[in-house]
């Protein structure tokens, strides 16, 4: 057994990335940038990440931790991608992650609250349909964290819901992705069994 750990959550981010190994000369296709301060945008970027076989690193408000930016130096990423608004990743921050990007380009995905921004991160590392998707709710962290490690192995999505009903945004994405399967992460008190029955109109199977 491995444990993969460091001081607080941006070190134990940047030691969990240690095990991704860089292309020899070269380095990973990609980065993703979240703010650990709080959890909500975070909560996609895991699949995100491993689609596009990178990682996914933590920022703390207006500065970026050392051990954020040893591990992108090591990683050496070519697109770095900020999940979330100039509230949660200030611009500032996007300015200093530029020199750590080899095409220099840093792209912020975000929309106007955490589902939105969820549904255009998905779109841009997914621009076709998925066999699958794994919804969970938006408003608590365990199970989108639980699912994400699924997700990124079978190579789908995670998109975000609210207890009791589907955000408008996650409806366009399941609409376009059209899956074959949906995947429900969370019993009923975390997803309604009103949500379940709506997602139903979006793949042929819900579990």
């Amino acid at each position: 057994m491995v444990r993969a750990f460091g001081a607080d959550r941006y070190s134990t981010a940047a030691q969990v990335s240690q095990l991704i190994k860089p292309s020899v000369g070269g380095g990973v296709s990609a980065v993703y940038v979240a703010t650990g301060v709080v959890f909500p945008d975070a909560l996609a970027g895991g699949p995100l990440a491993a689609k596009r076989n990178g990682t996914l690193l933590l920022v703390k408000g207006g500065t970026i931790p050392p051990e954020t930016v040893a591990e992108l130096n090591r990683l050496n990423p070519q697109t770095i991608y900020l999940l979330g608004g100039t509230n949660a990743v200030p611009q500032s921050v996007a300015d200093a992650l530029k020199p750590h990007a080899r095409s220099g380009n840093v792209v912020r995905l975000a929309g106007a609250d955490r589902y939105e921004t969820a549904a255009i991160a998905v779109q841009d590392a997914f621009p076709g349909t998925a066999a699958a998707v794994i919804v969970a709710t938006g408003l608590n962290f365990p199970d989108a964290i639980s699912g994400a490690a699924a997700a990124a192995h079978a190579g789908i999505p995670i998109l975000l819901v609210r207890s009791g009903d589907v955000p408008a945004a996650t409806v366009a994405q399941l609409e376009r992705l059209n899956p074959g399967q949906i995947f429900i992460a969370g019993g009923p008190t975390a997803i309604s069994a009103a949500v379940e029955t709506q997602l139903h109109s979006y793949a042929p199977t819900v579990t």
